[in-house]
């Protein structure tokens, strides 16, 4: 049985206005992936399956992280147990629901970075469509400027734009501020994803 913030978190990936401008391509030698309101929905449909669950109220998470997704475990770890009605948070939805989404889609030609650079850029687009347009840490700004020398986002005319195909010298730069974050320092700059996809059989009901 779903919990109550399972079901919130399943309609705002499927039916959140902001959520569904969300659409871009990241290409790659290994064929690429795809970042569409398609698929949080199908986030939000293994949700409802209760094939990824959601854990609430966590307190082992570390200092300044709201939430995460385990690729290895199919479980969102949050530490609140309402669902948030702020823009910080819920961008921080978004950016965890891309990883579930990789996850999903299993797709383990993408690499470890790539899959990170993804949730970030996804989470300012979200954050654009809220107000925000000025980012503090290093690997946000990237990701917005990004956002912005791509065409995804226009800041001119508050627009968002779909479908937009970004290469990997584009969002390489991006990678890179990541990867000089000190917990991404040690990964390999072509480690692949922990994404293993997810079953079908229900899971049962987080405990923390």
């Amino acid at each position: 049985m779903l919990t109550q913030f399972e079901n919130q978190l399943a309609d705002f990936l499927s039916n959140n206005a902001q959520v569904r401008k969300i659409d871009f391509h990241f290409e790659n030698a290994g064929g690429g992936f795809h970042i569409s309101p398609q698929g949080f929905a199908r986030v939000a449909r293994a949700i409802r399956q209760e094939r990824i669950r959601a854990c609430t109220g966590s307190t082992s998470l570390g200092a300044g992280i709201a939430g995460l997704y385990y690729q290895n475990t199919n479980r969102f770890e949050l530490v609140s147990d309402v669902f948030p009605a702020a823009v910080n948070p819920r961008g921080i939805i978004v950016h965890e629901a891309v990883h579930a989404l990789i996850d999903l889609c299993k797709c383990v030609a993408t690499t470890r970075l790539s899959d990170e650079a993804a949730a970030y850029l996804a989470q300012v687009v979200f954050m654009f469509q809220n107000g925000r347009r000025t980012f503090t840490r290093p690997q946000y700004t990237a990701a917005y400027d990004l956002a912005k020398a791509s065409g995804i986002i226009d800041p001119a005319t508050n627009a968002v734009h779909a479908g937009v195909r970004l290469t990997w010298q584009q969002y390489e730069p991006l990678r890179r501020e990541i990867h000089n974050r000190p917990a991404y320092q040690t990964v390999g700059w072509l480690a692949p994803t922990g994404a293993s996809g997810i079953a079908m059989a229900p899971q049962h009901p987080c405990t923390l």
